[in-house]
């Protein structure tokens, strides 16, 4: 008898061969990644919004159910290791804020704020949904802390979206960095 739900089976088989059972985690989870992270390196974690801006969804976003020109939120984030600075993974979001509890914008718009810290500390019941997982093979240039180039590469992805009552509200797509 098997207790995975058949989207569960489907992922599972979506794992690339060889790779680390904490990154296995990573990609399964429907949990926050920013606690499981923190008990696997035992250290705090650091969320560091790159950006967050309102604006016009420029394309029809299935996941969401939105159409071109929905009011969307954009939002960049680097998740790293507080003592370490080390840098784990960089997420990227589309929010639909006229879905979201306004206690819960609130709470988003904080430049630190996590948004899975940021669910819980609104206590707003969801429903986490991975959408695929996969092998990545990609670069990205950001500024860190003193305004300096950092280049980091992605080996591996998941994209999901956050559902609340019912409706898709937030969709992500967590890149994970070689380095841990």
């Amino acid at each position: 008898m098997t207790c995975a739900t058949p989207n569960m089976q489907s992922l599972l088989q979506q794992i690339p061969a060889g790779i680390s059972s904490i990154k296995r985690i990573l990609l399964l989870t429907d949990g926050t990644v920013t606690d499981i992270l923190r008990a696997h390196l035992q250290e705090p974690i650091d969320v560091i919004r790159l950006k967050q801006a309102p604006s016009r969804s420029p394309e029809v976003n299935q996941a969401l159910g939105i159409t071109s020109g929905t009011p969307v939120v954009f939002r960049h984030s680097l998740i790293q290791g507080k003592q370490s600075s080390t840098p784990l993974i960089m997420a990227s979001s589309i929010l639909v804020p006229e879905r979201l509890p306004e206690d819960l914008k609130q709470k988003i718009a904080q430049p630190e704020m996590a948004i899975g810290w940021a669910i819980q500390s609104a206590r707003v019941e969801t429903y986490r949904e991975i959408l695929d997982i996969g092998e990545l093979d990609e670069s990205v240039t950001v500024e860190d802390y003193d305004g300096d180039p950092l280049t980091l590469h992605f080996s591996l992805q998941r994209r999901y979206r956050i559902m609340i009552e019912g409706q898709p509200c937030i969709h992500i797509q967590e890149r994970f960095t070689d380095s841990f």
